[in-house]
């Protein structure tokens, strides 16, 4: 796991006030890690006393659902605390060995299953046409392109994505519908989105 380090940035994230984004990252790859920690660091400012990335072993694979759900820490030690607010996952997460482990979609869909409610973001090189696909899926909330990834803008997009999450939970959409036959209806609305690519210019 990446070490936590600091830096400055005049392009950076929004978050509450007061408050700090807790961002987990999974990727196989030393440096597509690296460029996790550079994006919580630099572009997101997140609570990097909780925030981190993993991947490095299988072990930590297996057992990221449990640090995103709040039941264990980056140590992977016992510690039960609030989930993270956000996870960044590849999506093909490979063991050493080069056997593949699981895919980002299903990681995801299993921490679903499990009650995370923070926001899904897939970052990955994979083909144009498979990102497509992962993008329309219901359980994923973001999906960004490792090739030409523009940092600060996908920081900004991210948390964003966050912070409508967090007041759309406290203050939910109400619609006024009219129909011919009853009249004007009230109904609760929750709008979900997908982002993608469109801007990337930074290379990574």
């Amino acid at each position: 796991m990446c070490s936590s380090r600091s830096a400055q940035s005049d392009e950076t994230a929004p978050s509450e006030a007061g408050t700090a984004f807790v961002c987990l990252g999974l990727d196989d790859m030393e440096l597509a890690r690296d460029v996790q920690h550079m994006l919580f660091t630099l572009f997101m400012k997140c609570d990097m006393r909780r925030s981190g990335t993993m991947g490095a072993s299988r072990q930590e694979v297996e057992m990221f659902p449990d640090v995103a759900l709040g039941t264990r820490n980056l140590k992977l030690a016992p510690a039960p605390m609030s989930q993270a607010d956000i996870v960044v996952l590849d999506r093909e997460i490979y063991a050493q060995d080069g056997t593949l482990i699981i895919l980002g979609e299903d990681l995801a869909l299993q921490l679903r299953n499990r009650g995370f409610v923070g926001t899904v973001v897939i970052f990955s090189g994979s083909d144009p046409e498979e990102l497509e696909r992962v993008r329309k899926l219901a359980h994923i909330d973001l999906v960004f392109d490792k090739c030409g990834a523009n940092l600060p803008q996908m920081g900004l997009q991210i948390a964003a994505a966050r912070l409508a999450q967090l007041r759309s939970a406290a203050s939910p959409v109400f619609t006024i519908q009219r129909t011919p036959s009853t009249g004007p209806t009230i109904t609760n609305q929750t709008a979900h989105t997908f982002d993608g690519c469109a801007g990337l210019q930074q290379q990574m």
